[in-house]
């Protein structure tokens, strides 16, 4: 019997066809610029005399045959400017994207780049650069003249760190701060430690030979400038620690004191305040 001519049919039609005349059909799947699922070609070809029950070969398409795209090997820009680094990129046929974060390196080098360098990707690609960009700035503020409890303050709202160090000093200077590094309204970088001398007061010898005793007035509950002051009217040093608190109200309230109050302790000794800082 003749075979029948199925080239461009499409497969599921094109079998039918063969069965109607007795034939078996085999499909064999290749890549072809046809639409998928077409008969581009068939053995033996039409009007081939074939016995009954004798089967056929059809190819059908499976569409156009997939060319990998072509890959991009990164450069390496780490170290780079950033403007520098990403026309390193863009001239690589990639897309440069930046995410800035504080450092102590010079404003605008790259410290990172995702993917790594020499790794391959597909062309406009994103690469990822973290970029330096300097820490906020603040202003130093002037210490000199005030009481240690009111410097800390000052430098804490200033956002700075500090070192405290105790230095001999003029009895009318006790308590309070004789000198500072850096010196007040130089800009430096937030978190910076600035270096506060505090004046200690002369001990003062009563008759018996020993250290004058006075009492250690209770500053609980006051306060942390009110209860400094209070402290150094008394002849004391004030020094201060905080303790986080959740309740707002305690915020800046002394909350605790070493020694106690209503003790008898040197005059010039340091009484230490826990002050409360409203964690919010």
């Amino acid at each position: 019997m003749d075979v029948p001519g199925v080239v461009g049919a499409e497969a599921d039609a094109a079998r039918a066809r063969v069965h109607a005349v007795g034939l078996g059909a085999h499909l064999q799947p290749e890549h072809s610029t046809s639409a998928a699922g077409t008969v581009t070609g068939q053995l033996p070809p039409a009007g081939s005399k074939l016995r009954r029950g004798s089967a056929i070969t059809l190819l059908v398409s499976s569409g156009p045959k997939e060319t990998p795209s072509p890959r991009v090997a990164v450069p390496s820009v780490v170290g780079l400017g950033g403007s520098d680094a990403a026309a390193r990129l863009s001239a690589a046929g990639l897309e440069p994207r930046t995410r800035a974060t504080v450092s102590t390196r010079p404003a605008g080098a790259v410290l990172s780049q995702s993917p790594a360098a020499g790794s391959r990707v597909a062309p406009h690609a994103p690469v990822v650069l973290v970029v330096a960009k300097a820490p906020p700035k603040t202003t130093v503020p002037d210490l000199v003249g005030k009481t240690r409890l009111r410097a800390l303050g000052a430098l804490r709202r200033a956002h700075l760190a500090s070192r405290v160090h105790l230095v001999p000093s003029q009895e009318t200077q006790r308590g309070t701060v004789v000198a500072q590094y850096p010196q007040a309204g130089l800009v430096v970088p937030r978190g910076r430690a600035v270096r506060i001398n505090v004046g200690i007061a002369p001990r003062r010898v009563g008759s018996g030979g020993g250290a004058t005793q006075a009492t250690v007035p209770d500053v609980t509950s006051l306060d942390d400038q009110q209860a400094a002051s209070e402290l150094e009217n008394a002849g004391f040093t004030a020094q201060s620690t905080d303790r986080t608190v959740t309740d707002q109200s305690e915020d800046g309230t002394v909350l605790d004191q070493s020694p106690a109050g209503g003790t008898r302790a040197r005059t010039g000794a340091t009484v230490t305040i826990v002050v409360g800082r409203y964690s919010g």
